[in-house]
């Protein structure tokens, strides 16, 4: 039941991590979420994300000196979304854990 849940956060958080490397939290909670399910491949492969992500960002992309207004709007949106759905997930946890 977790994991039909999980799984549209996966790759909304994929995405929305794609656009904006700078916020290594969604990754950490993702990761996290990978752990409590059985997407342990899934694990592997966003741990390769974040530390590829902190590398290129490290490296070759300055990204603080590309952001627009616009862009800055955009992101702030999708964290709004983002916090929803982070929200609604720790409550499912919660129920879950009171049925267990």
């Amino acid at each position: 039941m977790l994991d039909l849940v999980v799984l549209p956060f996966f790759l909304y958080s994929f995405l929305v991590s794609a656009l904006d490397i700078l916020n290594y939290r969604r990754l950490i909670l993702l990761s996290l979420c990978c752990l409590i399910s059985r997407f342990k491949k899934l694990l592997l492969i966003f741990i390769f994300i974040l530390v590829i992500g902190v590398i290129l960002n490290e490296l070759f992309f300055p990204v603080k000196f590309f952001m627009t207004s616009k862009r800055i709007g955009e992101i702030e949106i999708f964290i709004g979304f983002y916090k929803e759905i982070e929200k609604k997930i720790m409550e499912i946890m919660k129920n879950e854990k009171n049925i267990i």
